[in-house]
């Protein structure tokens, strides 16, 4: 089912129990190790949870409309600034969506009023911040599409009677373990080459030209590339049986049925 329209919303949220299973727990239960890595993880990568109205920080602002009969790409960029209704500790920001399927049709997974079972989605702040009412956060939600899925960002920017109190710049991509070939790789500068599998393909590509026929390209392909095609047009072998594993058929080990099927149909009188 592909809705019309999408609402995405944004609130700030205290959420400890949320925040201590997915993030804390890496400062906690490191038992004499270092895991600050796994945190520096954990901080950057969006969780699913559902949280309720008595949670939010702040009041649900709107970030923005995807309307799917009229947009233009892939991407998304919104920034809002909101303001914290009470004192609390805010651990993240939470993102719900109201869909339109169509006119007067369509559900919610909001924190307030009746809703849908879908979670929300949870962006956790790299710490909590104490917060109080009248302070301002801006916030700022990037989604780039990267490949087959999504790379988000978000940017959130705590103030306190004009003064800075906290500023953070989180991203998905810092959410993966990389490593330094990996990081090369997705250079702009980085010379790719086939790997053996990608010459195969390349080969196999180039001999579908109409003139040779599919045992020729496969034997081409074998000869060619050994290793990926060791078992290409060759039979498995065949085990012989021991002398020790031959066991002599004996009368009495037959059973009346086998003999019945063996011998075909019986005919019985009358």
């Amino acid at each position: 089912m592909i809705p019309r329209r999408d609402t995405l919303w944004a609130a700030i949220v205290t959420a400890p129990d949320i925040y201590r299973r997915r993030i804390d727990v890496w400062s906690e239960h490191g038992r004499g190790f270092d895991l600050s890595a796994a945190r520096e993880l954990a901080v950057n990568t969006w969780w699913p949870h559902r949280v309720d109205e008595s949670q939010l920080l702040t009041d649900g602002h709107l970030l923005a409309t995807l309307d799917y009969t009229a947009i233009d790409g892939p991407d998304l960029v919104a920034e809002e600034a909101l303001v914290i209704n009470r004192a609390g500790a805010a651990h993240g920001i939470c993102i719900w969506f109201d869909t339109e399927l169509t006119d007067g049709e369509g559900f919610s997974n909001a924190p307030v009023g009746p809703t849908v079972g879908y979670s929300h989605a949870f962006l956790p702040l790299a710490r909590p911040v104490d917060v109080a009412a009248g302070d301002s956060v801006r916030i700022r939600l990037r989604a780039k599409r990267a490949g087959g899925d999504y790379v988000w960002g978000w940017n959130s920017a705590f103030a306190r009677d004009g003064e800075a109190v906290a500023d953070f710049r989180q991203s998905t991509a810092l959410g993966l373990p990389m490593t330094r070939r990996l990081l090369e790789r997705s250079s702009d500068g980085f010379v790719p080459v086939l790997s053996e599998e990608g010459e195969a393909v390349k080969l196999c590509l180039e001999s579908i030209n109409g003139e040779q026929a599919l045992r020729d390209i496969a034997a081409r392909l074998s000869d060619r590339y050994p290793r990926l095609f060791a078992r290409w047009g060759r039979q498995p072998p065949v085990r012989r049986a021991t002398r020790s594993e031959i066991q002599p058929l004996r009368p009495e080990r037959v059973s009346t049925r086998t003999t019945s099927l063996l011998s075909g149909p019986t005919l019985r009188p009358g």
